[in-house]
């Protein structure tokens, strides 16, 4: 006497899977990198080196400042793409995040708000990057289980 067997034919099942997969994961992980973009934002602003306070100009002898400026014009951006670009939104804020005009020239010379400097978003990828990447390895893996 034979054993009846049963067998189904899954490959229709792995198709909805794998198309579920293909749209989920990449929205997760770009709901994750917008998360990312606005630490990443928040870090160049509060851990040092920081953004500069702002721009400020020599009149009538005297240093006054825009205040701020440069720090409240930090934005992020989510792309169609799915990734997320985050900047500051000021005609000179090259110039501070390089600590020199682009050609190399007008370097600056001296940061007045103490524990601002250069290269303040790149070194924040370079401090937290492992931090950055469990954050979204783990949002990915709470959005897929939901």
């Amino acid at each position: 006497m034979s054993e009846a067997m049963l067998t189904m034919d899954m490959r229709e099942v792995n198709e909805r899977i794998q198309a579920v997969i293909a749209k989920a994961i990449p929205e997760a992980a770009a709901d994750g990198l917008y998360e990312v973009g606005k630490q990443l934002l928040k870090d160049s602003i509060s851990v040092e080196p920081k953004v500069p306070v702002g721009h400020y100009r020599a009149k009538a002898g005297k240093r006054t400042g825009v205040g701020g400026a440069l720090k409240r014009s930090g934005k992020i951006e989510r792309q169609s793409d799915g990734s997320t670009i985050i900047g500051f939104d000021m005609p000179y804020a090259g110039y501070q995040h390089e600590g020199q005009a682009a050609d190399g020239s007008r370097v600056v010379q001296n940061y007045t708000e103490p524990g601002a400097g250069k290269e303040f978003i790149k070194k924040k990828i370079e401090m937290y990057l492992p931090v950055y990447m469990k954050f979204l390895a783990e949002f990915i893996e709470r959005k897929g289980s939901q």
